[in-house]
Parts: structure tokens; sequence; C-alpha cells
């Protein structure tokens, strides 16, 4: 740690902390509960001071006048429907909005296709939080949830330290109805924590974690061939990790040349991206153990709009265990 600003039950809200190497010591601020651990805190900060300067207590009303006004792109009103679009599909049956959970129900099952996994834990890519907190009730030993989403990672981050927390979920257009989810009473807290971290660089020793989550992370990073390789050095040797992917390439995520498959028909696979996952996945030691294609996934865009998408995932460990 560096300096705490300030805190609150036991969380530190606000606040710094030091890379350990004296000759270093750069600083990695700590904003709403959330550790900013990029390669560049820097760029990191400049890039999304509106997001780090917004405000969360804003009311209904307010936030209404103030969507209303701004263009569909601007960072606001773009934060506030992929808070819609992620919250809802992660805490629907915590708000009393549906049965269950998709996020936590995969990854039960990721688990159960590596048919035994141990902690620590990492969920990349793991958006506002849910799949984290499904992994502390699968594996012991702490679980941590990473996005470079600071609104998402913000709004895990005060259901952790609150126990409730508060979204806007989009109705249609600019409509919005606020939203709550509150936390079960029997959630290991203790267990869990939301960082800021870049999935292609991470801040770790090799070995450090017996399992690694990715859902819906490799065709939406800009190098999902090096958040590969990170994966495959976060894990301890035998240790286990999953991923799901609709591979639905985007030049918008990830520059074409970055993509794993989806281009050149005229390419030894064809153009599949599956063959080049399996591959890249081979080539850094990590052997697939179980495999299920036509995952079930849907997003709700808002009440008259909903993405349905058809994923593969893939179970696999590393070799030496």
């Amino acid at each position: 740690m560096g300096e705490v600003a300030a805190e609150a039950g036991g969380h530190v809200v606000h606040g710094t902390l030091h890379c350990s190497d004296r000759q270093c010591w750069l600083e990695f601020p700590v904003i709403d509960g959330a550790p900013v651990i990029v390669m560049n805190p820097q760029d990191y900060v400049r890039d999304t001071l509106h997001h780090l300067n917004s405000r969360a207590d804003i009311p209904l009303l307010l936030e209404s006048i103030f969507g209303d006004v701004v263009p569909s792109a601007d960072p606001y009103n773009a934060a506030r429907h992929h808070l819609s679009l992620y919250a809802g599909d992660h805490y629907g049956d915590w708000s009393g909005m549906a049965e269950g959970s998709q996020v936590a129900e995969t990854m039960r099952e990721g688990c159960a296709m590596l048919g035994g996994v141990a902690g620590p834990a990492l969920d990349l890519g793991g958006s506002v939080g849910r799949g984290a907190f499904a992994l502390a009730g699968v594996v012991e030993g702490p679980v941590l949830g990473a996005d470079m989403s600071f609104p998402m990672i913000r709004l895990a981050q005060t259901l952790l330290r609150e126990g409730r927390v508060e979204w806007s979920r989009r109705k249609l257009g600019t409509v919005y109805e606020r939203m709550t989810a509150t936390l079960p009473e029997d959630t290991p807290v203790d267990r869990v924590d939301f960082w800021i971290l870049d999935a292609m660089a991470l801040p770790f020793p090799a070995g450090r974690f017996g399992l690694v989550a990715a859902i819906n992370l490799v065709d939406c990073i800009p190098g999902p061939t090096n958040m590969l390789s990170e994966v495959a050095r976060m894990l301890a040797p035998g240790g286990g990790g999953f991923l799901t992917t609709p591979y639905d390439w985007s030049e918008q995520a990830t520059e074409r040349e970055h993509w794993l498959g989806g281009h050149s028909q005229r390419s030894q696979w064809g153009g599949e991206s599956g063959p080049v996952l399996r591959a890249t996945l081979d080539r850094f030691g990590l052997e697939i153990v179980a495999e299920r294609d036509g995952h079930p996934w849907k997003l709700t865009v808002h009440d008259r709009s909903t993405m349905h998408y058809s994923l593969e995932m893939i179970a696999f460990r590393r070799h030496g265990g």
C-alpha cells in the first residue's frame, strides 16, 4: 500500500498502491475500491478520466435528463448501456428479474468439465463480477475478478462492499428503469475482490493460480494470443482453466490480423476459428480436457431486443501436473 485516503468496513475505498521495487515506485490508484494495476496507469487514467470522475449517486430523474441530451455514442450513454446489458445478465436472479444466472451456471459447468479445481482463481474479463462470486462457491482460496472497464468493476466493488448495488436497465432507446441487486448472506465476500487488470499483461508471478476462467473474452480483446499466453503463464502446473467464445470478431475490439481465424478462407483451416484457438492453446502448453460446442447464451439489449449466441466452451489444463 501507498496511501489510504478513505476506507470503509475494512475496504480501501480510495488510495494508492506502489510498485514494490523502490527504484520504480510507480503509483497505482485505488478508486471506489478498484485498484488500477495496469502496465501504464497514467494512460489508463487519462483515457478513462470521464468514468473515474463520474458520480454514482445520480438519481434516475437526472440520469434520464443527461441521457436525453448527449449522443448515444457519448461515454456517459455508452457506459449506461453496457451496465444495463451486463448487470442484468449477471444479477437478474439477485434482483428478481430471472430465476438463475447464465454466468454463474457457466462457471459451474466449466469447473465440472475440468473434473476438479483448486484455487486461487482468476476470472478474466469478469465484467460486473458475478463470475467471481460463483467461483467462490466452488473453489477454495481467494477469487479475483478482473476487467479493464472501470464502471463495471466499480459496480462489482460496490456490491461486494455494501451488499447491494443499483444500476439502470434499458427499456427502450434512452428510457431506463432502476434495478437493485442484493448479495446473498452466505456469499463468501472475504475471499472475493475485483481489480482493474489488463488480461494481456497481468501483474503476477508465473504459476500463481490454480484456475483461470475467461468467459466471452477471446474475441473482445486487442490481443487474444497475448491473453492466452498470459493464461498459460498464470496457471500452476496441473492447474486448469476454461473459456467460452462465440468468435464474434469485430475490428472495433481486435484488429483483423490478430483474430484467431474468422478471415482468409484460403488459409490452412479455411478461416475457421476453432482450429486456430486449439493450436494456440497447444502452443502454450495447455492441454484440452473437455469441449462443448453450441453452449447457448443470450443478452437482453432492451425490452424488444435480445441477442442469442452459440458459444464454444473449452476446458484445459497446463502441462506438468
